[in-house]
């Protein structure tokens, strides 16, 4: 359906299943470019010109990491962060979703990958596009045994009280299963006593 109706989205698809980390930098990441932090000025979203290792006034190319907030981050921490997650970890496409703006959803699981010294049952690395231009990664973000990218989507239409915001293309075998498994233990633990501190 989307080589059709959004190719450049399918695309990027393509590549991050097949953890093609230099074609997604080259076409498929929408990046901002800024001046780099000069001495004595502070940005919370440009890097310092000295961290960066180039020349006051050099122009360098950014890309978000969301955190809650959104992190920009400069090439060489795209590349890196996108190596270590998508580069030989067997990348499986678990979700796309269109949202009623027009941008997408998207969802990979990744097999094992996780930073050094930790060890997570489920990672998984979600992307999304803008409603101007749905054929460009806009964000990432990193997830670690957390709740399902369905859940993420339930609790975006909750909390926006958008009911029908997203439109589900696509829901892997794997995830539903996921999913349901993370349903279960929710309301296995529903009536839990809440622990308080000892009076």
């Amino acid at each position: 359906m989307l080589a059709s109706t959004a190719p450049a989205l399918a695309a990027a698809i393509r590549d991050l299943e097949a953890g093609n980390v230099s074609d997604l930098m080259a076409s498929h990441l929408d990046w901002t470019v800024s001046v780099c932090t000069p001495p004595g000025q502070v940005s919370i979203s440009v890097s310092t010109c000295s961290d960066l290792g180039v020349p006051v006034g050099t122009r360098v190319r950014m890309f978000p990491q969301n955190v809650g907030e959104l992190w920009w981050q400069p090439e060489t921490q795209v590349e890196a962060a996108l190596s270590l997650y998508l580069s030989g970890s067997h990348p499986t496409l678990e979700l796309v979703a269109r949202k009623n703006d027009g941008s997408y959803f998207i969802s990979v699981g990744i097999d094992g990958r996780h930073p050094p010294g930790e060890t997570f049952d489920y990672v998984r690395i979600t992307f999304r596009t803008s409603p101007a231009n749905p054929g460009q990664l806009t964000e990432y973000q990193v997830w670690y045994d957390t709740s399902t990218p369905l859940d993420t989507i339930r609790e975006d239409e909750h909390f926006g009280a958008q009911p029908l915001l997203y439109d589900v293309i696509y829901v892997s075998p794997a995830l539903r299963a996921k999913d349901k498994a993370w349903a279960d233990n929710i309301a296995a633990h529903a009536h839990d006593p809440i622990a308080t501190p000892a009076q």
